[in-house]
């Protein structure tokens, strides 16, 4: 079996990119990271919803309840409603990741 590489930008990674850009602490810049995060997360519970112009919109969506199968079994059981998040990218953003 071969292993699959994968190139992921973590947190650590995108904080020293804008340490560099901005020339302040890591610490100062994990702790707007941090905030800007809470502040999404935040609205989109009070809203359900947030729209960035040239990104993305985020929603929440409630998912009811349904019977699923295991495919292996084909045992019947029920998932439970749930709320989920739904990531809808901007025309623009989809423009630039497709001139790479």
């Amino acid at each position: 079996m071969t292993k699959i590489s994968r190139d992921n930008f973590n947190k650590k990674e995108l904080v020293n990119n804008l340490k560099s850009k901005f020339g302040t602490s890591t610490k100062n810049i994990e702790k707007i990271f941090d905030d800007i995060i809470d502040s999404l997360i935040n609205i989109i519970l009070s809203k359900n919803s947030i729209s960035i112009k040239n990104f993305a919109q985020i929603r929440i969506i409630l998912k009811k309840e349904r019977v699923g199968r295991n495919p292996k079994t084909k045992e019947m059981f029920s998932i439970s409603a749930r709320n989920t998040v739904s990531l809808i990218t901007s025309k623009n953003f989809k423009k630039e990741i497709n001139k790479y």
